[in-house]
């Protein structure tokens, strides 16, 4: 078999993408160092720990300070010394220069190629999603195996002379250090062990990723997946024909019209043509819709529920992108819907976006009235969760309520799940305290101090004690103030409310605690007020009161931004001043109406990015943070579009597009003209 013939047999496959694609080392380098959080999850056996002295800070940020001015990373020299140098007495680690060849090979071995492995498998589900087809794993181990086949072929003799000598082709070179690794070359001869070279592809791919391919396809044959039509002997499904779903009169002819023709139609001759029967898939489905009605006050049992039918990932989310899709799609808009459905929902579109790889549901399941890439990232979590926390239920068991998570999405209880809820749960599981504090246990422990200040309303300085004394350590406590302020009255400063006067002075006292702790923390950030009006409505669960529901107030975003804008100077600017008092406003609207990229291009454009940042901010952290709260983003997503619009960039440029607007905003603002 010659080489040309080998690559054509398994032509696609990861094994072909490493030797030819450069983008698959770039993807690699991103995959760890944009990422410190996998980069540290490998085990390296060979690691050494020690403590910062003041010597060795002043001798790396010498080094660090040097190679900033080098590398010109994204990020300001502060940044990057705060990220690379560490502080004094504390804790770092370091891999120490590998003496000898035996040492070096171990590195390979254990680590480089563990962690090119690791990024192997990320790839692979990447491009296959969740449950890979057997034939895509069929055809990845046949790649690896024919690769072996014909290394063994070569003269090992060949492959033990000077690499110089070597052909230029990539998969001859691979074959020889193939022969070098299985033939203990480097226990004596140092080898480069750096992840992404050729003795490390091939050690990841030989030794660790056809191992994992070959149990994947064990599972895979030995697994009878649950076909739709067996799903009645499994359950109980509803036994509809057409003739009931065609009927206006069980739905309406809007429902008829514009669901279930259109979803008759997907499952017979569209995107999933053979994928499951479509008269079996809309009863499902319909069972589902008909129990979400049912137990629209328990979202989380009703996910759960969901996810412990008897079908596979892919139906499941193919099931979730249907049940979206009759409540208009995703992203959910209505997400503090009184009727309780929001909720659910959304956490069904968190469950559905979480299922890896493109699908043809993310694209028809998606709203037509929202554009795309506009998504809830601010309340869905689709990173990887933690595995454990440093905290849990049992640290917190005699001062904690019992609730489960159907009482705190229950809008009945906490009307204002996208204020408080949802970016409580964030915060502990991927946010600033990820993985410190189990989040469902937090909300118990905080709600019953929330009871307590409601039954002591008129004892403050009983109340302010009591919280003082709880058996907690206090950082526990300091965040536990701030989430209180929060849940009561919006967040600091405590402002005068519609709360009885002692209620006033307990939040205050709490404020004062809260502000007394010596440390800047994320608490500080996250808890400050936000634009609300706080309307005290009192709901009753289990015989203890529930507590506040927030009311924005009525203010357009054009009307917000325009405010803001005024203080930085953004009417001053030359482009802005050519324009007549109501296109200035029509302009506004525009930057507010169109997506995050399209507004940052736009703002580049008219100069305000420069102007904001010569005038009103020491660094671009500053810049970032401000026109995040203008456009209501996080900052890294302002960072990143800004980025792109450099021609030279690392940044991606697939998630941050403001450079594919830079002419279509020229476009906008001329005709504004």
């Amino acid at each position: 078999m010659n080489n040309r013939n080998f690559s054509d047999n398994i032509e696609g496959t990861l094994l072909v993408e490493a030797f030819a694609s450069q983008n698959f080392l770039r993807e690699l380098g991103a995959y760890y160092l944009l990422d410190r959080k996998k980069y540290e999850e490998i085990e390296r056996p060979f690691r050494v720990f020690n403590v910062l002295t003041e010597e060795e800070q002043e001798e790396r940020t010498k080094q660090k300070t040097e190679r900033y001015y080098e590398e010109r990373p994204n990020k300001t020299l502060e940044e990057y010394l705060r990220d690379e140098v560490g502080k004094v007495n504390e804790e770092y680690s370091y891999m120490p220069i590998p003496q000898t060849a035996s040492e070096c090979s171990q590195r390979l071995k254990q680590v480089t190629g563990v962690m090119y492995f690791e990024f192997l498998k990320w790839k692979f589900k990447n491009k296959y999603g969740t449950n890979p087809p057997l034939k895509a794993v069929q055809e990845e181990i046949k790649a690896i195996e024919e690769f072996i086949n014909e290394a063994e072929l070569q003269p090992i003799s060949k492959a033990y002379s000077d690499p110089k000598t070597w052909e230029i082709d990539k998969i001859k070179q691979a074959y020889y250090e193939y022969l070098r690794v299985e033939n203990g070359y480097y226990e004596h001869k140092k080898v480069d062990y750096i992840y992404g070279n050729m003795p490390c592809i091939v050690v990841s791919f030989c030794r660790l990723f056809l191992p994992y391919l070959l149990k994947v396809k064990n599972e895979i044959e030995n697994t009878t997946p649950i076909s739709m039509k067996s799903l009645s002997k499994s359950m109980t499904l509803y036994a509809n024909d057409w003739d009931y779903y065609f009927n206006v009169g069980n739905s309406s002819d809007d429902i008829v019209n514009g669901f279930i023709i259109p979803t008759k139609e997907y499952f017979e001759t569209g995107e999933r043509a053979g994928f499951m029967d479509s008269l079996q898939f809309m009863n499902l489905l319909w069972e589902q819709i008909d129990f979400l009605e049912s137990n629209r006050k328990k979202p989380y049992s009703t996910l759960k529920h969901y996810e412990s039918l008897p079908i596979t990932e892919e139906q499941r989310h193919v099931l979730f992108g249907f049940i979206l899709k009759f409540y208009n799609g995703y992203p959910v808009i209505e997400i503090n819907s009184r009727k309780g459905e929001g909720i659910c929902l959304l956490l069904i579109e968190e469950a559905f976006l979480r299922y890896t790889g493109d699908t043809p549901e993310k694209k028809y399941c998606h709203n037509s009235k929202v554009l795309h890439g506009n998504t809830n990232s601010e309340y869905i979590i689709l990173e990887e969760l933690p595995q454990t926390y440093t905290y849990n239920a049992k640290d917190f068991e005699e001062i904690s309520t019992k609730y489960d998570w159907d009482f705190y999405h229950n809008v009945d209880n906490i009307a204002n799940q996208k204020g408080l809820v949802l970016p409580v749960r964030k915060y502990f599981q991927v946010g600033s305290r990820g993985g410190f504090i189990e989040p469902l246990a937090f909300l118990n422990l905080m709600w019953q101090q929330c009871i307590y200040i409601r039954t002591n309303e008129s004892k403050p300085h009983s109340v302010i004690t009591h919280l003082k004394l709880l058996p907690i350590n206090d950082k526990v406590r300091h965040i536990l103030y701030g989430m209180l302020l929060k849940f009561e009255v919006g967040g600091y400063p405590v402002a005068e409310s519609s709360n009885t006067p002692n209620h006033n002075l307990i939040m205050k006292l709490i404020e004062k605690e809260f502000l007394n702790y010596p440390e800047a923390t994320p608490e500080k950030e996250f808890c400050k007020q936000i634009e609300y009006v706080f309307k005290k409505e009192e709901y009753i669960a289990d015989t203890e009161k529930v507590l506040l529901e927030n009311i924005p107030r009525e203010q357009t975003k054009p009307d917000r931004i325009t405010e803001e804008l005024v203080k930085y100077g953004f009417f001053e600017l030359p482009k802005v001043t050519a324009l007549s008092k109501n296109n200035q406003q029509n302009l506004i609207h525009l930057i507010t109406s169109q997506p995050i990229p399209f507004a940052i291009a736009m703002l580049d454009f008219l100069g305000f990015l420069a102007c904001l940042e010569k005038n009103f901010c020491t660094v671009k952290r500053d810049r970032d943070k401000k026109i995040g709260d203008l456009l209501n983003t996080n900052e890294r997503t302002i960072k990143g579009n800004i980025n792109s619009m450099s021609e030279y960039t690392e940044e991606n440029k697939k998630r941050y597009t403001a450079y594919k607007h830079k002419q279509s905003v020229i476009k906008e603002y001329n005709l504004l003209k």
